[in-house]
């Protein structure tokens, strides 16, 4: 009878552990997803002709940019910046692979950045190229990378830059004060 009785316990014991891990695993995950551009002034401040040289302009501030340059943009204690980590290294190297500079700054500021963890990148001429998530999903890894065509170069060039506010991923919203 107690042979019987552990042969069960075990399996249940198991069983229990498993879906007490896999609800865990789902509550951080919904708790970490948001929308990237939440009250849309991403999307209304690119609206505009002058958003391309504004936000070069606001990154100067940030940063010395020298042409070909991947801009890497966190928040102090997001803890998207965790969750992504892997990502960003690899679009990291990605921009060594493709001859960019890879510069970090850390902000607080939503003037322009909604949210981060977020990517600019800016080609040889000093133009913005690409401003917006490194990528979309619960756990914003490469698979679902929205940055790296435009490091590799396989996006259409436009005469604008492309701007990704509508996202819903792993993002930490940077408030309005």
């Amino acid at each position: 009878m107690t042979n019987n009785l552990h042969k069960l316990i075990w399996p249940s014991l198991f069983l229990f552990w498993l879906t007490l891990a896999s609800c865990l695993v789902y509550y951080v995950s919904a708790e970490s997803v948001s929308k990237f551009d939440p009250n849309y002034t991403l999307v209304e401040s690119s609206l505009s002709p002058d958003f391309d040289e504004e936000f070069i302009n606001w990154l100067v501030t940030q940063t010395r940019i020298d042409g070909r340059s991947v801009v890497h943009i966190t928040s102090q204690e997001c803890r998207c910046n965790l969750v992504s980590q892997r990502h960003r290294e690899s679009v990291a190297k990605l921009a060594e692979d493709h001859l960019f500079n890879n510069l970090y700054i850390t902000t607080d500021n939503p003037h322009f950045v909604p949210s981060t963890p977020a990517i600019a990148i800016i080609d040889e001429q000093n133009q913005l190229v690409y401003f917006g998530p490194y990528s979309t999903g619960y756990f914003c890894s490469a698979g679902d990378g929205i940055a790296e065509p435009f490091i590799n170069g396989s996006y259409q060039a436009n005469n604008r830059a492309t701007v990704i506010a509508d996202a819903t991923g792993c993002y930490c919203h940077l408030e309005r004060s």
